[in-house]
């Protein structure tokens, strides 16, 4: 937790500069969880609708 508040206050002038690396990480992370998921559901779907 230390050194987590040494590098956010001091190292970098700004929080996770302009291409959002984190805020790109944390997207691509929940649409790879979501794909499956959303695609299992559709086929499901079209077998009830059978």
């Amino acid at each position: 937790m230390t050194f987590n508040s040494f590098v956010f206050f001091s190292l970098v002038p700004t929080f996770d500069p302009y291409p959002f690396i984190l805020l790109n990480l944390g997207l691509s992370s929940l649409a790879a969880f979501q794909a499956p998921i959303i695609m299992v559901s559709k086929t499901v779907g079209l077998i009830k609708i059978k």
